[in-house]
């Protein structure tokens, strides 16, 4: 693999953890002391950790990291989509946060882009390193 595209690996996979820090601690913020039904503020950990773990796994230089970082960016994608619009909706209902709404709403559409770049960057970079036809 090129200098450059192992670069870019390790680059994408920092900006997953920077993500998933964001989330779990977010979340953990958003959530404190008043936690509610855990399927509500599971989904963040779960997203965090399907960032974090395969960033370590790409530092390691473990082929398949790149692989899992590819559905923990998809997966992140899917989520923060729906906890996105289901806010800024004209049918959104009143959610129970410690963080302002405003803030909140802005916060997850901000990683709802970020997510969006760490796929379309890491599809880009995959697309340049095919599977071969043995596999």
């Amino acid at each position: 693999m090129k200098k450059n595209r192992k670069i870019q690996y390790r680059l994408n996979s920092y900006l997953a953890i920077l993500l998933a820090l964001g989330l779990i601690i977010g979340e953990t913020i958003r959530r404190y002391g008043e936690w509610g039904f855990w399927a509500r503020w599971i989904d963040d950990y779960i997203m965090g950790l399907l960032l974090i773990i395969p960033a370590i796994l790409v530092f390691k230089n473990k082929n398949f990291g790149k692989k899992l970082l590819i559905a923990g960016w998809s997966l992140t994608v899917g989520m923060t989509y729906g906890s996105f619009f289901s806010k800024i909706s004209p049918n959104a209902k009143e959610f129970q946060t410690n963080i302002e709404a405003n803030s909140l709403v802005f916060l997850i559409g901000l990683a709802f882009i970020t997510s969006i770049i760490g796929l379309i960057w890491i599809l880009l970079l995959e697309s340049k390193n095919p599977v071969p036809n043995n596999v």
